[in-house]
């Protein structure tokens, strides 16, 4: 471990300080990120009343954590329920709420539920969704594909790099539908 490396703390440890109202905020809100973090890291799937907790708390991190399990697929329906409340209490949040908008599309396309071209974009094509976007590119009809890019590109919430991207992604999709015995 080089000089400027601190050990990190147990999950455990780092539970503790964010559950105890006695220390400052600024620890609380930095452990309550690193706790979640880690979870995620490992791979553990947090059960809904360990979600649940995250919003009996005022932290300021709280989007974040949310906003991180959504990316990573880690809120059931409740916690995304509880989740909306949360934002409703607390003067929404943009970028939380669109996190939520995105989860929420990608577990309807996930069910079968039928979408408009227009109702994902809105939802998928927001600054900050593009992990979104690309989790659904391989299970949307090959209409919705050009409508994607075609949004990307008019609102230009991504960066060129991410547009880029999804349009290779997009690409390569088509290409291994054309002739799939070359994918």
């Amino acid at each position: 471990m080089g000089s400027d490396e601190k050990p990190s703390m147990s999950k455990a440890e780092l539970r503790a300080i964010w559950r105890d109202p006695h220390i400052d905020s600024f620890s609380r809100e930095e452990s309550l990120w690193e706790f979640w973090r880690q979870t995620v890291e490992d791979g553990a799937r947090p059960s809904d009343n360990e979600v649940l907790e995250i919003f009996t708390i005022e932290n300021k991190r709280v989007p974040d954590v949310v906003g991180l399990l959504a990316q990573k697929a880690l809120l059931s329906q409740s916690s995304l329920t509880s989740a909306r409340q949360y934002l409703a209490t607390h003067d929404g949040n943009p970028w939380l709420t669109a996190q939520l908008d995105a989860r929420e599309m990608l577990m309807g396309l996930a069910r079968g539920e039928r979408v408009s071209a227009a109702d994902l974009c809105d939802a998928l094509v927001r600054k900050g969704t593009f992990w979104a976007v690309l989790e659904a590119v391989p299970v949307l009809p090959p209409e919705h594909l050009g409508e994607l890019i075609r949004i990307s590109e008019e609102r230009r919430v991504f960066t060129r790099g991410q547009r880029h991207h999804l349009q290779t992604v997009v690409s390569e999709i088509r290409r291994r539908e054309q002739d799939p015995d070359r994918g």
